[in-house]
């Protein structure tokens, strides 16, 4: 038994830190964050539910906070433009989508937040995780 939590721990050193999107509580940014990724080789993208995706280039935070959205790209009221990687990572290949303004803001929270409770600090590398994607996918 102490064999199992000893090498459990040795996978989590390697992974590495990581911050997992809920599908329940953000649905949109959930399945925006997880099919940017897919869609530029699993970039930054450690899980999906419980499936782990591996050999992908983790991200990197960066203090140079750079907002590469274009003015206006966004036309609803109530949508904002969500960049991947994040706006707060030193990585470059980005896309951007329009998600719900009020999503945009709890991905920004659980990101910050994230980045404290691990002590991911500047140039410090990440990954991030989807969870709870129901059975019949992102709709």
């Amino acid at each position: 038994m102490h064999r199992l939590f000893f090498l459990s721990a040795i996978t989590t050193v390697i992974a590495g830190p990581a911050v997992v999107f809920d599908y329940g509580c953000i649905p949109n940014v959930a399945c925006t964050v997880m099919a940017i990724a897919l869609s530029q080789g699993g970039i930054g993208l450690s899980s999906i539910n419980d499936y782990t995706i591996g050999s992908t280039l983790p991200m990197h935070r960066s203090n140079n906070v750079t907002f590469a959205c274009p003015s206006g790209y966004c036309k609803g009221a109530d949508e904002a433009c969500m960049e991947y990687p994040f706006s707060s990572t030193g990585n470059t290949k980005r896309k951007y989508r329009c998600v719900p303004a009020n999503e945009l803001k709890m991905l920004e929270y659980q990101l910050s937040s994230s980045y404290i409770s691990n002590n991911i600090g500047h140039k410090d590398s990440f990954h991030v995780g989807v969870s709870n994607i129901p059975d019949v996918g992102c709709v």
